[in-house]
């Protein structure tokens, strides 16, 4: 692909992760009036931004890009943004919290591992293996322990869950 089209991609899978992350606000408003706890909601859509933005970015990597520098940059750049969103007072409560920091350290460590398996490795699906392990095996592990457990906390059922996940996208990326 050439650099141009490169560029197009690398801005529209931008503003898709802007719209996931803006638009989870919706969920979050009908969780809490429906009168779950706020700090659950916000669980419950940090494991969405995890799947929908994480995740499915990480899938659309090997697709469109030929250069590892894009997944690179993306991360950095999101590593700004969600920086910048707690330092500057403008945390986004629907799915960042005051006391944990962590979507900041996912998209540092996903531009980072993405683009380091890459050059390392020289295939960008196996570049974007530990990503997808992330994104959709601790999503659905997160959603399911707030489903069955009710509360922000470690159980069993979550590696249960990770391991349903896992396995299968491990035998289809990784061989």
């Amino acid at each position: 692909m050439s650099f141009s089209s490169q560029l197009w991609w690398a801005l529209g899978m931008g503003l898709y992760v802007l719209a996931v992350l803006f638009g989870t606000l919706i969920p979050y408003r009908a969780m809490v009036a429906r009168g779950m706890e706020p700090i659950r909601a916000v669980y419950y859509n940090r494991k969405i931004v995890h799947m929908l933005a994480g995740g499915v970015g990480s899938l659309v990597v090997p697709l469109v890009f030929t250069d590892p520098w894009w997944p690179l940059i993306a991360g950095l750049l999101f590593t700004l943004f969600t920086l910048l969103a707690h330092r500057l007072g403008l945390r986004m409560y629907w799915f960042q919290t005051p006391d944990n920091t962590n979507d900041v350290k996912f998209a540092l460590m996903w531009g980072l591992s993405v683009s380091g398996l890459w050059w390392l490795l020289g295939d960008p699906w196996l570049a974007i293996l530990p990503a997808l392990y992330m994104a959709f095996g601790d999503g659905v592990t997160g959603i399911a322990r707030n489903a069955l457990v009710r509360r922000r906390s470690k159980s069993p059922i979550g590696n249960l869950f990770m391991l349903i996940v896992c396995v299968p996208l491990g035998w289809v990326i990784g061989g």
